[in-house]
């Protein structure tokens, strides 16, 4: 618990008051045996001054003894008048309300979330979730710029690919999923390919310029074969198109 709590920027009030709920958690015995110190002693932590009088702070060691006699939920009912276990999402946006007006709150708040969800925010960091509103933009931008055809098409394919990965767009996503399209159907995957570097562009990018850039380079456009097939010419063919060229040259 120490290692999310940092006990050197907590007020001497927030000291006794963890001091005084793992008294009542653990018993005066109990507490004496994890901090070392005797019950005289831990009495006048309490009260906050010495027999002469004298302020008294509970030492940086014996606070993170106590911290870590109590669990997460009991550290912040204590220090930010709260029980994470009965948090809703006003209390959350409270709390990130808070975490943008108090840095020392912030630094506490980001080291729980780095302990708790680090792997997690590792991959939501390039992941981006795509809303209603991103694609109602991407429509409207389609729709301004382009002909009805290619808007159309570029619409299509986005919510269908979208749908298909679950709104959530991200590097390895991205590339997995286009080469995975690409062996089943290059042309189909060449469509798709375009509207997703179209959308990336011209929205992802608003949102996150960096983050747009990774997804961008993450996969390439596959090039459907063509079903052209070049006419095989003769010699007298080809003799005959060489003269009527420069005669037509000769003449005009």
């Amino acid at each position: 618990m120490a290692n999310l709590v940092d006990v050197s920027k907590l007020t001497k009030e927030q000291k006794i008051r963890l001091l005084e709920k793992a008294k009542e958690k653990l018993g005066m015995g109990k507490l004496q045996e994890i901090t070392g110190r005797s019950r005289k002693q831990l009495y006048l932590y309490l009260r906050g001054y010495d027999e002469r009088g004298k302020e008294l702070d509970i030492p940086q060691e014996v606070m993170e003894k106590i911290v870590n006699a109590l669990t997460v939920d009991e550290v912040y009912e204590v220090v930010h008048g709260f029980n994470p276990r009965e948090v809703t999402i006003n209390d959350a946006i409270a709390v990130i309300s808070k975490a943008v007006r108090d840095p020392g709150f912030r630094s506490m708040f980001f080291m729980l979330l780095q302990k708790q969800f680090g792997e997690y925010l590792r991959q939501t960091s390039t992941s981006y979730l795509v809303t209603k509103e991103d694609v109602e933009l991407f429509e409207k931008l389609m729709k301004e710029d382009r002909a009805k055809s290619t808007w159309k098409t570029r619409i299509n394919y986005l919510r269908h690919t979208l749908a298909d990965l679950n709104y959530e767009l991200s590097p390895d996503k991205l590339k997995e999923y286009i080469l995975e399209l690409a062996e089943e159907n290059k042309s189909r995957a060449e469509h798709t390919a375009k509207a997703l570097k179209l959308f990336i562009k011209e929205v992802v990018r608003l949102r996150d310029s960096h983050l747009a850039r990774e997804l961008y380079d993450s996969f390439k456009i596959p090039k459907a074969k063509t079903s052209y097939k070049p006419i095989n010419l003769t010699i007298d063919t080809m003799s005959v198109v060489i003269v009527s060229s420069l005669s037509y040259k000769f003449w005009n």
